[in-house]
């Protein structure tokens, strides 16, 4: 008996899976995150942005832990750059998309845990 009913979990949650992946919002998240890898290959702004990012946060946890008095300005230049790359048309578009996609998946959940 448990086996069959772990049969119909499964045939279940691989309905929801498909039904998932045939969703706007899947295919249009998808899209993205392949664009996404050819842009950082191809577009070197916005990997140079996302590098700078990344040091700069790097840097920012080493002087928090050596509580060095360039802190704030470091701080001030990590969220005027944090900013710039957030305003990146493709970044933007990218992040609409990543947020319609967790909102479906949210969705999805919330009508599952319903049925229990």
């Amino acid at each position: 008996m448990p086996n069959l009913i772990n049969d119909k979990v499964k045939d279940l949650a691989l309905q929801v899976n498909d039904m998932i992946k045939e969703s706007v919002e899947y295919k249009e998240y998808q899209a993205f995150v392949i664009a996404l890898k050819d842009n950082l290959k191809n577009e070197d702004n916005l990997v140079l942005s996302e590098g700078n990012l990344k040091l700069l946060q790097q840097e920012l946890v080493n002087q928090t832990y050596l509580d060095s008095e360039d802190l704030q300005a470091l701080k001030d230049k990590y969220q005027l750059d944090k900013a710039s790359f957030l305003e990146n048309d493709f970044v933007k578009a990218y992040k609409n998309a990543y947020e319609a996609y967790s909102e479906l998946i949210f969705q999805v959940k919330e009508q599952l845990e319903g049925l229990v």
